[in-house]
């Protein structure tokens, strides 16, 4: 990584799940512990969550998040709460690149493409289809990896629309196919050679079920760990990564802890 100091961010908010996967707000203490073990040196901070107020609540995360994108001392990795919280960190990302003027993209893991119809507020449903309709990452530089999920009106967004259309989007059939292992590699490469800075969102329920089945959203034929970390091993050796978040663990769904230690797999495979 380009940089060796962290800062964790807690995002402790499920007010952008719709009432549909609520305990995801529990995830940032549940994992405090381990942080606090394993990384004494590193700062954990804390994003202010308004339970009654979803709009306060996003201002105060793209706050925090301006102001520790601002800084140049430490990566900010964010601990979810549902995937909504990473539309404020976006806005707070797009704006401190645009006034270094870098050339900045977005890579996400999920099993759906989140392109829903528009809320007032964007949800964990809409939120791609926000960021790139109100250009805070051009679409064209939006990358999501894992797909599995498409509900029709996401398909006639990402098909019909002059915006939608740009997204770029591989199936998690696409990476696990063993007649074209490397396909995904050199596209994820090419994608992330035109940029200057990346952010990069990991909503747990791009992995399969039966090795992370605390969420909300489960969706069979998911990512293994090895497809996983060869193509994040590609992005941290690309050294243009700016952020990172970790959404949609939900320790009320989890089985046998399964989906928390491979959280603690994957934010130490980033930190190592």
């Amino acid at each position: 990584m380009q940089k060796t100091e962290f800062v964790f961010v807690e995002v402790p908010s499920a007010q952008g799940c719709l009432g549909k996967n609520m305990g995801t707000e529990l995830f940032p203490a549940h994992l405090r512990a381990f942080l606090q073990k394993t990384y004494p040196k590193n700062k954990i901070s804390c994003a202010e969550v308004i339970r009654s107020d979803f709009d306060s609540t996003s201002k105060n995360i793209e706050f925090c998040a301006f102001s520790n994108f601002s800084k140049k001392s430490a990566l900010p990795f964010f601990i979810g709460g549902d995937h909504s919280i990473t539309f404020p960190i976006i806005s707070a990302y797009s704006k401190t690149n645009k006034k270094n003027k870098k050339k900045t993209g977005l890579i996400v893991f999920d099993a759906h493409v989140d392109c829903t119809s528009d809320f007032l507020a964007p949800s964990h449903e809409d939120i791609m289809r926000s960021i790139a309709k109100e250009n805070l990452i051009r679409p064209e530089n939006i990358l999501i990896l894992g797909v599995r999920k498409i509900y029709d009106v996401e398909k006639k967004f990402l098909k019909n629309d002059k915006i939608g259309k740009k997204i770029k989007i591989v199936r998690t059939s696409e990476i696990n196919n063993s007649k074209k292992p490397k396909k995904s590699e050199i596209l994820l490469l090419d994608f992330i050679k035109n940029l200057d800075s990346v952010y990069v969102s990991i909503d747990i329920d791009v992995f399969d079920p039966k090795i992370a089945p605390g969420t909300g959203y489960l969706v069979k034929n998911g990512l293994f760990e090895k497809q996983f970390f060869i193509l994040l091993n590609i992005i941290l050796k690309s050294k243009k990564v700016s952020g990172f978040d970790l959404v949609e663990v939900n320790p009320k769904k989890d089985i046998k802890n399964k989906t928390f230690l491979l959280s603690k797999k994957i934010i130490k495979r980033i930190l190592c």
